[in-house]
């Protein structure tokens, strides 16, 4: 996984709701916001962790960035940083023929 652009990644945590966000965070980051309360507040801590999972070296943490970016983009229409990087296979002959 390349890099994400933590600041593009902000500014979309930034146009869900609080509502949306708390969905997140009670999923993924339940119990780790530090005590934030307002909505930048707990964008910022979100990013941050992100990151530390990000750079982790055991593996662990891109797996889990994996599973927070599927929730977002759940939640904000699609959306996901590996979007423009993501690879599709066809499958050539599984349809019925009038040949």
């Amino acid at each position: 996984m390349q890099e994400p652009d933590w600041e593009e990644l902000a500014e979309r945590l930034s146009k869900l709701t609080l509502k949306q966000i708390r969905v997140v965070t009670s999923r993924w980051f339940a119990g780790s916001m530090g005590g934030e309360s307002t909505k930048a507040g707990i964008i910022r801590e979100m990013v941050g962790q992100m990151r530390y999972l990000y750079h982790m070296e055991d593996g662990h943490g891109i797996a889990r960035l994996t599973n927070i970016f599927n929730t977002i983009s759940k939640l904000d229409g699609g959306w996901s940083p590996e979007r423009e990087y993501a690879y599709y296979t066809i499958e050539y002959g599984s349809g019925d023929s009038d040949a």
